[in-house]
Parts: C-alpha cells; structure tokens; sequence
C-alpha cells in the first residue's frame, strides 16, 4: 500500500507571501498540497475512501510522516498542512500527529471550513482545537466565512488560533463594494484579536496592489505562484 500510495500521490506546495508596498514579496511559508499524480488534482474519492477504510487512513499518515519529516530536514521553511474537521474524530489521526510534534514549531494545522459534518458538535470541536495547541501546533482557519466557519465560531476559538484565511474565490458572484465590506470587516477583527490574516485567491496584479493599500500583506494565489511539486522546493 505504502508503495501504491507513492505511485498514486505526491505533495505540492503553494507560498504564502508577505508583500510589501513596492509590490515586493517573500514568502512566510508554504501551504502543503496533497495531489494525485495522474491528474495534479486533489484525489477526492481517495480522501472522502478514508472515512472508512482505517487500514488506507494509517497508510497515508505512515506516508506524510515521512514525506514531511523529509521535507522539513532538507528545507528551512514552515509549512501549512491541512486537516478536515472529521478527520479528529479518529485516534489515528492524533497518533500522526503526535509523530510530527518533533518538527510541530515549523508546521500550521491549517484546518478546512468542512465543519457541517459535525453538525452542532462545536464544543466538541473546540476541544479538538485546544488539544491541537496543546501539542505545540499553530492553528488556521481556511476560508472563513464560508462553510460553518462564521466568526462566531472563529471567536469561540480564539484562544488557540494564530491565522485566519479568506478566499476571494468565495465571493466571485458579489460586487467589488460587498467584497471589500467582507475583507475590512475580517481585516478588523484579526487586528484587534492579534492574529494574521491571509488573503486567498490572488490572481492579478491589480488585486494584489489593491490588497496592499489596505496592508493586507499575507497573500496567496495564482498571481504569486501557482502550486508545485515539493520536489522542486529549493534545499536552503
């Protein structure tokens, strides 16, 4: 399995930029992508498979152990990896975690907005969160303001959190005004409460300028670089 897992999956990256007025940018850190190799899409029916099949589950924890323990020896970057709300639920799950707190200061739990599949278990979800930290990983929020990331649930958290991340993607059918009303009112509050705030879905330069007039400064998209293979990551 171990060796199908390799021939099917490898992991790519995306930065996450710090830009300066000038337009000038160096990366903060990496998002980690998982990708099928066939396709350079996220493996979708292979991930949703893992809801039920623990033996695949512990495979590919077993895998990015490994490939992340790699990553991090040949790299002196941070990473962001991303983890589905019902992906704790399982006691795997932690014990993968558990494996990776030797290099846990470079790495971001960045947890995704699919939180509808623990329905009104948010205080069970907040325990997650606070056991997270408690491992010695930072914590993201992706793509709030979607999904059941409300800020609300953001604020229930805001104890263990350390970013917050807004996709303009998100907001494609809303007019440049509502978009603008949604990023200051986030902008706003990640300012008070002291956490950073990512700035998703960057595709020109003209948002980008535009981003940074307001000093929303941590961004990520196409317009900066598109995802690629880990491989390719210079060693430093």
């Amino acid at each position: 399995m171990g060796s199908r897992i390799n021939n099917q999956l490898e992991l790519y990256c995306q930065p996450i930029c710090r830009i300066d007025k000038a337009l000038g940018h160096q990366v903060n850190d990496y998002e980690i992508l998982l990708r099928d190799k066939q396709t350079g899409s996220f493996p979708v029916q292979f991930f949703q498979a893992l809801k039920t099949q623990a033996l695949v589950r512990r495979e590919l924890e077993d895998w990015m152990v490994d490939q992340l323990t790699s990553l991090t020896q040949r790299c002196n970057a941070n990473f962001a990896i991303n983890i589905d709300p019902w992906q704790l639920a399982y006691s795997d799950t932690w014990c993968y975690l558990k494996r990776l707190r030797a290099v846990s200061s470079r790495l971001t739990i960045e947890v995704t907005e699919r939180v509808a599949e623990l329905n009104n278990q948010l205080d069970q979800f907040s325990d997650y969160i606070a056991r997270l930290r408690k491992l010695g990983y930072k914590i993201s929020f992706d793509d709030v303001s979607s999904g059941q990331f409300s800020l609300q649930v953001v604020a229930q958290n805001l104890a263990y959190i350390d970013r917050a991340k807004i996709s303009l993607i998100a907001f494609q059918k809303l007019s440049p005004d509502q978009v603008k009303n949604i990023l200051d009112l986030w902008a706003k509050f990640a300012q008070s409460v002291k956490i950073e705030f990512v700035v998703e879905g960057i595709e020109t330069e003209a948002v980008a300028a535009e981003l940074v007039k307001k000093d929303y400064v941590l961004q990520q998209g196409y317009y900066w670089q598109k995802p690629f293979p880990v491989s390719q990551l210079i060693v430093v």
